[in-house]
């Protein structure tokens, strides 16, 4: 699959676990990788649902920061952090503020 971000095309593609795709600058395995230079999204196919949803998350946020030029290193955990957390809430904190729009803005 492709997704447009910024103006940057980015493929979004599943990987096998033992996929060197999936091994990250220290040849750490993990259950996503965001490869800038190919703008390519890998994703580890035998996750289950809830878990690859949150590290599709995940990586989206490394290809949103790096399409549009933010760059969190003020340490080395910062960027994953962020991810991590975003990763692990966006559905609960896009759910809260649909709900306040709803209530707030509700016709009638």
């Amino acid at each position: 699959m492709q997704i447009v971000i910024n103006g940057l095309t980015w493929k979004v593609l599943n990987a096998n676990p033992n996929s060197d795709n999936l091994k990250d600058s220290r040849d750490v395995p993990c259950f996503g990788i965001t490869s800038f230079p190919r703008l390519t999204i890998y994703l580890r196919n035998d996750q289950t649902k809830a878990l690859y949803r949150q590290t599709l998350i995940h990586e989206l946020v490394h290809a949103y920061t790096f399409s549009f030029g933010v760059h969190l290193y003020a340490d080395d955990n910062t960027e994953e952090s962020v991810c991590d957390f975003f990763g692990a809430n966006a559905d609960k904190i896009i759910t809260h503020a649909n709900q306040i729009m709803e209530k707030l803005f509700r016709k009638g």
